[in-house]
């Protein structure tokens, strides 16, 4: 018996920003002068792969979380991260993932 299938976290002071966010490698600067967390979720595809990316260069190359698929159905995954003050951060993805939701602290 599956007693948990998935879990979604919320925190305080949350906002969803999938409307507004890119899996395409934009780089986004957390300017809010405390450490932000963000959650993001993607309908992946078989061979999909998402990695996130954050330091503190407008370029950030620190690959810190991410998330592939090697099943045949699609299905959505969901990965979370921290994101410093002052620290840039960046989604990368590979195949045609979908962005589901993008959540982040303020």
């Amino acid at each position: 018996m599956k007693l948990l299938e998935r879990a979604t976290f919320r925190f305080l002071n949350q906002s969803e920003l999938h409307a507004s966010r890119a899996i395409d490698g934009t780089v986004y600067h957390n300017t809010t002068g405390k450490s932000k967390v963000v959650v993001i979720a993607c309908i992946m595809n078989y061979g999909d792969i998402i990695v996130v990316y954050t330091d503190n260069t407008a370029t950030p190359t620190l690959a810190v979380a991410g998330m592939g698929h090697s099943n045949l159905a699609a299905i959505q995954e969901s990965t979370m991260f921290i994101v410093l003050p002052g620290n840039y951060y960046k989604v990368t993805s590979t195949g045609s993932p979908t962005l589901s939701y993008w959540t982040e602290t303020s």
